[in-house]
């Protein structure tokens, strides 16, 4: 049946293209004839400033009145929304009465029905053909069908507004209500896709055959073989009981050394013993913030600033509440506390877990006795505020433990408390990890059939899984990747339609506020608290309006949003909802990467190498763009390759359009990466059917690439509340990094372009030597460990070399010369297309730095700051791809036996740093 579609594609198929071609420029142009108009939010007076709180204004009867006057910013209101205060049962037919004035002239009355209103939501109360701009009145009431004394409250605080005032029984107040101004503009959901979709599908069209009428059957183009669809081969019956027997027993065996190593202790003798404190003291004390602490508030200042210039406010810098200058340093108040308890008698202490009603992230430090002597010291343990509670891992024998603990509150005796066990507990994660080495061993060594042996993809995707599977439970909710909760509220968000509703759970996900746990007993803790923040019934959820064509930047998190959607369908809780969204961007990594080996035909163990890195594994088990970005480019470049390795094949029109998709996808959210798709323009003139369709393939592929780039400078409209600050190129650029501006960092580069080139050389060659080279100190460079897991660390410098060693035996044992001896038309790398294919990598790479210095970097800056080793995953295979062909090792068990060593160290590494970094740090 593939074949069979394969070859209606390539036939008859091909008239297909020039109609989609068509369709896509009629697209094009209709995307600009009708847009979709989208809502946009604006809070105003919506949080409370220091040592201010919440009021609420009640509206007693149908005679009680609030006035709001503003004005808007020159564009049309469509609405407001404000905040209501419902605490009895409304009846039906009570309404929120609203009268729009303007100039003393009435635009507008409507009426919400509050009986459909939940206490504490923002109603959205529109303003219909209303021209609702300049100078506006809005006066609310509360008008009830019947007597039954309903009172409804409007929330308000005391921040002022300097386009806003709040008028109460006809004079001026202290209160400001808080209100959301909704605005709209045009957004052109599919102007980016079709613009970029017609010069792809018109390359395909310019190498597309509409002669195949005409063609006998008996008539190949060079270098095409003739494939036949395979027989289907029935399951062995004994295979599969042998595997089902290895499962079982690798199973056993998991829970037996989960057991042997981390409960051997609690076989002797269970307890769990809760103490009193013999002695307990206060006072008073500070902390110095620390770097990335002092960081994270210069960032806040400036970002404030820039939303006090822009709303036309003067800024002033002043401490959060509770903050202080010491020495020249800012330190935080807080309270020290000393507290002593004593065991009944010394008993191995497995896990302490201490109690503390805290506001603030609090911690202390343990101290642990034995017969009046010290057998361990400073041991620490942070308190969560959201738990009130922080559990630490002991494993020594004591009977008597001494506690320091700061805080900044001021806490009773009686509220602490502390509790000493040794319990029994099988930890799934450590049993799954167990079950996988053992697991990944037999299928390295236990004989396979012939056919078995031949798809290495099936050992990427099986080992894959079950690394990413333990990285997935083992982490959990706590968020240690890379910009992790930027890309968790994207994808929470896509899973919604139109209407988001954002739990409370959600909003600390988005804000990387999530309490973190260091141990299965914190993290018991942290889902049950996750759980009650994700009931609605406890909090009410934030109600949010998109777009229900999502902005095409966001469509790279469909796999993750997918997992979240599912999670909620099914009511499953906040934790496993979010472990859902990551095995579906895992799974999505899994199948690309499966099918880039299976098509890399002659170079499948690099492709493996490539996809089982670390670094990978670990982003395509967080929530992450990143692992889409990665395998579809990987996958894209293999086809493009393989173009290059069979100059004697035709290039076919839907297989180019394939490879251009795939880049696009991958470019989606990283547009730089394009210009990898750009070594089409190199392929030699024998891969088309005549020299006009070269030139105009090769002018579309251009045109494509430049589409894609476009978008970066001139994007598409987007949906949102920030639109109007986003599209203002003035405040442009990373906001988590200080003194940031797109357009003036351009400008500066223009006028200094000399001295950025030396700037740009000096820190991609110092980047180069700190991944390859052992540290110097004379060089001040070098030692930088590349295989990581985001915020939980790297793998030891060494392992930079043992990749590189993988990575050239596989690029040397692959067998393109055996298979061009099989007359199937691969053939190495000529040396003028190895070295445009350096020069891509070199440029690629010049870009990545450019465009962070441009987005991330303070203007003028005299170092690129931000640049990741991860940026230059897609440039791997590029760069091994230059290696095929240059030795070739004769003799075939040598092959395989380095085949199989290289495929050992990948998954022995993830075993590695996944046993280091993460069972031992969260899971035990």
């Amino acid at each position: 049946m593939l074949q069979r579609c394969k070859q209606f594609l390539n036939t008859k198929g091909q008239i297909l293209l020039p109609i989609i071609t068509l369709l896509c420029l009629a697209g094009f142009i209709g995307s600009y004839l009708f847009p979709n108009e989208v809502l946009d939010t604006y809070a105003v007076n919506a949080t409370e400033e220091e040592g201010d709180t919440q009021q609420i204004h009640w509206l007693l009867s149908a005679d009680d009145e609030v006035e709001y006057r503003m004005k808007t910013d020159g564009r049309t209101m469509k609405g407001i929304q404000i905040g209501i205060s419902l605490p009895e049962a409304v009846p039906a037919n009570t309404n929120l009465s609203y009268r729009l004035y303007k100039e003393g002239a009435l635009l507008y009355e409507g009426a919400y029905d509050l009986s459909t209103c939940l206490d504490g939501q923002y109603p959205y109360l529109p303003f219909e053909g209303a021209d609702a701009s300049g100078e506006l009145r809005i006066v609310f009431s509360c008008s009830a069908a019947s007597e039954s004394g309903t009172q409804v409250g409007i929330f308000c605080n005391h921040k002022t507004d300097p386009d806003g005032e709040t008028v109460i029984a006809g004079e001026p107040s202290d209160l400001a209500l808080k209100v959301y101004y909704i605005y709209s503009h045009d957004t052109y959901p599919f102007l980016y896709d079709a613009r970029v979709l017609t010069f792809l599908f018109f390359a395909a069209s310019c190498v597309a055959d509409l002669s195949f009428l005409k063609k006998k059957k008996e008539e190949r183009e060079p270098g095409e073989e003739d494939k036949r669809e395979k027989k289907h081969l029935s399951p062995d019956p004994k295979a599969i009981v042998r595997w089902a027997l290895i499962v079982l027993c690798t199973g056993l065996l998991a829970v037996c050394l989960d057991v042997i190593f981390f409960n051997l202790h609690s076989l002797s003798g269970t307890y769990e013993t809760e103490l009193t404190a013999e002695t307990f003291s206060m006072e008073d004390s500070y902390v110095y913030l620390s770097d990335q602490e002092m960081y994270e508030l210069e960032v806040a200042q400036e970002n404030e600033r820039i939303m006090a210039e822009y709303e036309g406010r003067t800024y002033e810098e002043v401490l959060p509440e509770g903050y202080e200058k010491r020495d020249g340093k800012i330190a935080k108040k807080c309270k020290a506390y000393e507290l002593t308890y004593e065991l009944p008698e010394a008993r191995y202490i497995r896990k302490l877990a201490f109690y503390a009603p805290v506001t603030d992230a609090a911690g202390i430090s343990v101290d642990l006795f034995s017969d009046g002597e010290k057998v361990a010291d400073g041991m620490y343990c942070s308190v969560s505020p959201a738990l009130g509670a922080g559990v630490m891992n002991v494993g020594k024998s004591g009977d008597r433990v001494t506690i320091g603990f700061l805080a900044s509150d001021e806490i009773k005796e009686e509220d602490i408390r502390l509790a000493v066990s040794n319990k029994l507990r099988i930890e799934p994660v450590r049993v799954l990890f167990f079950f996988t080495c053992l697991f990944c061993l037999c299928l390295l060594f236990v004989r396979r059939d012939k056919e078995g042996a031949r798809k290495p993809e099936w050992i990427f995707a099986i080992s894959a899984f079950l690394c990413g599977g333990i990285l997935i439970l083992g982490i959990g909710t706590n968020q240690v990747g890379f910009d992790e909760y930027v890309h968790a509220k994207a994808a929470y968000a896509l899973s919604f339609g139109s209407t988001i509703e954002t739990t409370e759970a959600a909003m600390e996900m988005g804000g990387n506020l999530l309490p973190y746990y260091n141990n299965p007993e914190e993290r018991d803790l942290v889902y049950a608290y996750l759980d009650e923040m994700n009931d609605p019934n406890v909090i009410a959820p934030n109600i949010s309006h998109q777009s229900r064509l999502p902005r095409t930047e966001t469509r790279v998190y469909y796999p993750m949003a997918a997992g979240f959607y599912v999670g909620r369908m099914l009511h499953l809780s906040f934790a496993d909802m979010v472990a859902l969204a990551k095995f579906g961007n895992l799974i999505c990594y899994i199948a690309i990467v499966c099918f880039a080996i299976k098509l890399a035909e002659a170079y499948p163990l690099v492709v493996m190498a490539i996809g089982l890195l670390p670094n990978n594994i670990f982003i395509a088990s967080e929530l992450s763009y990143d692992a889409l970005v990665t395998s579809c480019l990987l996958l894209g470049y293999v086809l493009l390759l393989n173009e290059f390795l069979q100059p004697n094949r035709r290039l076919r029109p839907w297989r180019l359009a394939a490879m251009l998709f795939v880049f696009e996808v991958g470019c989606l959210s990283k547009p730089v990466y394009i210009f990898m798709a750009c070594m089409l323009v190199f392929l030699p003139k024998h891969k088309f059917k005549n020299r006009l369709s070269e030139v105009l393939c090769k002018l579309a592929v251009v045109a494509f690439a430049g589409m894609m780039l476009y978008n970066i400078f001139r994007p598409t409209p987007v949906s949102g509340g920030d639109y109007q600050l986003v599209s203002n190129v003035i405040y442009s650029g990373d906001k988590r990094s200080v003194g940031t501006s797109t357009m003036g960092q351009i400008e500066y580069i223009m006028h200094n372009a000399v001295a950025y080139a030396s700037l740009l050389l000096k820190e991609m060659f110092s980047m180069l030597g700190d991944y390859v080279l052992p540290y110097s100190k004379t060089l001040g460079v070098g030692g930088i460990g590349y295989v990581n897991y985001a915020y939980l660390g790297a793998a030891p410098f060494l392992v930079n070399y043992l990749m590189i060693a993988v990575g050239i035996c596989t690029a040397l044992t692959s067998d393109i010369r055996k298979r061009t001896k099989e007359a199937v038309g691969l053939a190495g790398l000529t040396k003028a297309q190895k070295a445009l294919t350096h020069l891509m990598n070199f440029g690629v790479a010049a870009v990545v730095f450019t465009s962070m210095y441009v987005s991330y970097n303070a203007v003028g800056a005299d170092t690129i700051l931000g640049v990741q080793g991860r940026y230059f995953i897609p440039l791997f295979l590029p760069f091994l791809s230059t290696l095929f062909g240059c030795r070739q090792i004769g003799n075939e068990k040598v092959r395989q036996y380095i085949e199989r060593g290289c495929v050992i160290v990948m998954i022995g590494l993830n075993l590695y740093m996944t046993w280091s970094m993460v069972v031992t740090a969260m899971n035990v």
